[in-house]
């Protein structure tokens, strides 16, 4: 009876251990899969930078001179593939549970598949602006003095002005002036139809801060919701959209082409990524080649200044130069 018992005990404790594992969530994968990379790319970690490894939230990644990577986010609903250009620093934060791309400097591509729910709602931040999209096809552009540029290829994208030192402030965290001047700044949306593109400039964000003392002192004590609204729906009427010459458009879209991203079932395992990225790209291996070759040759112009120009054609001709 004993040796029944005991039998019969194991035999529970095997099932129920057996349940219990394949019972649990598995743990949710969060930041990037590299797809690929060219040249000199580095992250802050010092983590070894090559195709099928993971690039982890908060960790920042850096691309010098004639150089690019290629990556795909991971722990979201929608396919979205981003291609970070020469001279760039690009990272993945995460804010109120949200994995959130932000372009610190430099030029980042984005393909982001998928409908228009909320679901597939994705929000990219500078230290000037947040865009949020769904189902678009867009470039951000940061230059030195943190002047900002979106241009919309495919889709639309919907920008508003970022008050970095109100909404990073740990100190303003859950208050009612941060809710007032995300509000304020959400209200004055700006939608960017496909073939726009506008700037927003560092100096429109200081001339905010100026007009409602906020540059300096205590700002609990200076702050006006009132007066906040009133600068913020100013600098909305003075907001400039212009059309993207069609030279760029070819070239933007050709190159968005090749931001081929994995299915989300691929991604849930170490084993099922590598694969899935070495098969994807052998399949794109030319594409891959040539694309490495024209950012070879090519002369980089991400150190350039060009958002300086007043004009968005001007930025063009000045990057392109």
């Amino acid at each position: 009876m004993k040796t029944q018992f005991s039998i019969l005990s194991i035999q529970f404790l095997s099932i129920l251990l057996i349940c219990t594992i394949s019972c649990q969530k598995p743990k949710k994968i969060t930041g990037a899969v590299i797809l690929y990379s060219y040249g000199t790319v580095k992250t802050t970690s010092k983590k070894k930078v090559m195709a099928g490894t993971i690039l982890a939230l908060n960790d920042a990644i850096s691309t010098s001179k004639k150089s690019f990577c290629d990556i795909q986010l991971l722990g979201i609903e929608s396919q979205t593939t981003i291609r970070i250009q020469a001279n760039s620093k690009f990272e993945i934060k995460q804010r109120s549970n949200e994995n959130l791309p932000k372009v610190h400097q430099g030029k980042a591509l984005f393909k982001v598949a998928g409908g228009k729910s909320d679901k597939n709602k994705l929000n990219v931040e500078t230290s000037t602006s947040v865009a949020g999209i769904r189902g678009t096809q867009f470039e951000v552009s940061v230059d030195k003095e943190q002047n900002t540029k979106i241009s919309t290829y495919e889709g639309e994208v919907d920008t508003r002005y970022r008050f970095a030192q109100i909404e990073d402030s740990q100190k303003l965290q859950g208050s009612e002036i941060l809710e007032a001047v995300v509000a304020a700044a959400t209200a004055n949306t700006t939608p960017i139809p496909a073939s726009q593109a506008t700037v927003i400039r560092k100096k429109e964000i200081d001339k905010v801060y100026q007009e409602n003392n906020l540059q300096t002192g205590d700002i609990k004590k200076s702050f006006s919701a009132e007066k906040f609204k009133a600068s913020m729906l100013k600098q909305k009427e003075q907001q400039k959209l212009e059309k993207i010459p069609e030279k760029e458009m070819k070239s933007k879209l050709e190159e968005l082409s090749e931001l081929v991203a994995l299915e989300l079932s691929k991604l849930t395992s170490e084993e099922n990524r590598s694969n899935a990225v070495k098969e994807r790209n052998q399949k794109m291996e030319k594409v891959l080649q040539t694309r490495s070759k024209k950012v070879n040759t090519s002369s980089s112009s991400s150190s350039k200044n060009c958002l300086k120009t007043n004009s968005l054609q001007g930025f063009w001709d000045c990057a392109t130069k």
